[in-house]
């Protein structure tokens, strides 16, 4: 993308600039100091507003290399392809006098890509005549396409907004402070009714309860019972530490708490029954152990208010590619960048799946007759290409998701990112930011990561258990924009997991 814009000009383009404001309805707009939430503007805006192409975001700390932004001010940004001239985003400043400035660099960014595609794609450059570029108090909105209803849904937004309606208020959309005053996690006998204390849905099972060792299994269903393991616990979150601590400065570490489905979907007439801690408390307990410079991503609340849904597998012990969505929903919350819509993503289901619930269960009859269906998204890009190593060494490449039509019924999980490797690369061409992220993890991240691959034009996939190296290192050697822990609660409270994951950091 880089090659189709030059540094931004403002003092030459200047009467280009005035000549297109009367087409693009920027310089007159009424000064409003409307509060909005610039993530749910982006979200909405790339949902109802069609685009010749698909947008990829500019990562937060790249954005300086197209738009030379004024102290204080921050920006969301999608661009489309170097054969397209689609562009959605929004500007943030600190106030009004600020956002004057931010509008005239804007304008001239834009004035200065018309020039560019004119030399070699003149109807692109014909779209751009048509860019909406508009200031609204604070904010500067950016929207190229050749869709004509793009202006009507930013006056909608910004006038729903100043009058109070419905546009995703930063406070409804910030997630869940999983650190603010923790209460300490019991190891206690049974697990508290969080689902009272919300207006989460309820879910009502019927069936008997049979326990097999460390599973229960109600009707067709099986759960992991839960225990919390505090200096498990203190050794993990000492390890993630650590790692910030060593990156400091140079890469952003994030830490994707996982609950297990025993702390989403059981049953609410279980609760309190079964011996098993509170998942809620101890997602918090162990949050509050992270130090400042890791960004906690807690996706617990928003599993519960969607607990009703098919999140959670019943004969298996991994969360659906659905559940991991809406934790892939918080992690771009948290992280600063827009989540691409579900619905644009293509998807295949694969029947049939019986998984280690049903292994643990001795072949439950109930799970035989009802196995689970898995549903994986492919990435929005086109460009995404994977590339794994075994353990012996050997290298293949693969499909971040795979057809396992044919594959056993208790195999159909490695359709995401061909299963548990130690060490995995996933590129994606048709970016070309030189953004990267290490993402380290156990299985439950194989559903999460395809997610991912749309934001980072290189992802390294660490397996803990099976890689050998030192996680510094590699993200030091690769310049790595993001170190990204995906854990979940059964491996946080294992002695010799958090050993292993210890061992690499």
């Amino acid at each position: 993308m880089k090659h189709i814009c030059k540094q931004v000009k403002r003092a030459a383009a200047v009467i280009a600039i005035l000549a297109m404001c009367l087409t693009a309805g920027g310089c007159g707009e009424e000064k409003t100091d409307v509060q909005i939430d610039p993530t749910d503007f982006m979200t909405q805006m790339l949902q109802q507003v069609k685009f010749d192409c698909d947008l990829y975001q500019i990562k937060p700390e790249s954005v300086g290399n197209f738009f030379t932004l004024e102290e204080g001010t921050s920006a969301l940004v999608f661009m489309g392809s170097g054969a397209y001239a689609d562009h959605a985003g929004v500007f943030t400043s600190e106030d009004e006098a600020g956002a004057e400035k931010t509008l005239e660099m804007v304008q001239s960014y834009v004035e200065d890509l018309k020039q560019s595609f004119e030399d070699y794609m003149p109807e692109e450059a014909a779209k751009i005549d048509g860019a909406v570029v508009e200031q609204r108090g604070r904010y500067v909105v950016l929207c190229i396409t050749s869709d004509d209803s793009a202006k009507s849904f930013i006056d909608t937004y910004f006038e729903d907004a100043a009058s109070g309606g419905s546009t995703g208020s930063t406070e409804e959309n910030s997630g869940t402070d999983a650190s603010a005053d923790p209460p300490a996690a019991e190891n206690g006998d049974g697990t508290e009714s969080d689902v009272e204390e919300t207006s989460y849905p309820v879910i009502e099972k019927e069936g008997n309860v049979e326990k097999f060792g460390y599973v229960i299994e109600v009707g067709d269903t099986a759960y992991e019972l839960y225990s919390y393991n505090e200096e498990a616990a203190e050794k993990y979150t000492a390890a993630v530490n650590q790692a910030a601590a060593s990156l400091q400065g140079k890469t952003k570490v994030y830490d994707i708490l996982i609950p297990l489905s025993s702390g989403i979907t059981l049953p609410d007439r279980l609760y309190g029954e079964i011996p098993s801690s509170s998942q809620k408390k101890a997602l918090q307990n162990i949050a509050s152990k992270l130090n400042e410079d890791v960004n906690v991503v807690n996706p617990y609340d928003s599993l519960m208010k969607h607990r009703d849904e098919y999140i959670y597998f019943r004969t298996d012990h991994h969360w659906t590619a659905d559940g991991a969505y809406y934790a892939y929903e918080e992690f771009c919350r948290t992280a600063g960048i827009v989540p691409i819509p579900r619905e644009k993503h293509e998807s295949v289901d694969f029947d049939g799946f019986l998984g280690s619930f049903y292994k643990d269960t001795k072949e439950s009859k109930a799970m035989k007759k009802n196995p689970d269906s898995i549903r994986a998204y492919y990435p929005v890009s086109s460009g995404t290409s994977l590339t794994y190593t075994t353990t012996e060494g050997k290298t293949n490449d693969w499909d971040v998701i795979y057809d396992v039509s044919d594959y056993g019924a208790s195999m159909k999980y490695s359709t995401f990112i061909a299963g548990d490797n130690p060490y995995t690369v996933i590129e994606n061409d048709s970016l070309q930011d030189g953004s990267s992220c290490i993402v380290v993890k156990e299985s439950f991240g194989n559903a999460l990561v395809p997610f991912l691959a749309d934001h980072y034009q290189t992802i390294y996939v660490i397996d803990y258990r099976y890689w050998n190296g030192n996680l510094t290192k590699l993200a030091e050697e690769k310049n790595a924009d993001d170190l990204i822990f995906m854990n979940n609660l059964s491996m946080i409270r294992s002695d010799y997991l958090v050993g292993k994951l210890s061992s690499v950091v």
